[in-house]
């Protein structure tokens, strides 16, 4: 499975058109991917294997051992493809992508004491529909842009 900065329409986040289930993972492996202005970089996308390669599963599960107990620890959220490392971090939340988002599956993570999180919204236009199922917390590649978005689309419901 091809690492695509997590949009699935490539169009977004790549030098390819289409949604990347349209797409086989050698045709999605060879574009390009693009920066922030949208311009192509000379980087190609990572297979997952590849990507969780790069982070060895000992640096989550220091990660989360050094976070154990810690006062800060209910305000960092740990998301990881090792299994050993969320359970050693206990996982108490669930991050689903923007486009899985429900309001239904909010509420039974909220139900079974879960936090629920969105990611990975890297683009404005997708924090308006995300933010209607208010989620604990937003995954961002683009946190900058992301925030100004968030407090003009605060701003707009107050003055409602």
């Amino acid at each position: 499975m091809p690492d695509r900065r997590h949009d699935p329409l490539l169009t977004l986040g790549a030098t390819l058109d289409g949604w990347a289930r349209q797409r086989t993972a050698e045709e999605i492996r060879s574009a390009l991917i693009r920066d922030s202005a949208g311009e192509p970089t000379a980087e190609h996308p990572l297979l997952l294997e590849e990507l969780i390669d790069l982070v060895p599963e000992a640096v989550g599960l220091a990660l989360c051992e050094r976070l154990r107990g810690e006062p800060i620890r209910d305000r960092v959220e740990v998301i990881s493809f090792h299994r050993e490392a969320c359970a050693v971090a206990s996982a108490n939340g669930i991050s689903v992508e923007h486009f899985l988002l429900s309001e239904r599956l909010v509420g039974v993570l909220w139900d079974a004491g879960l936090s629920a999180n969105a990611g990975t919204v890297n683009h404005p236009e997708l924090l308006s529909r995300v933010l209607e199922f208010a989620p604990d917390a937003i995954g961002t590649d683009r946190p900058h842009e992301l925030r100004a978005a968030a407090e003009t689309i605060i701003a707009l419901a107050l003055q409602s």
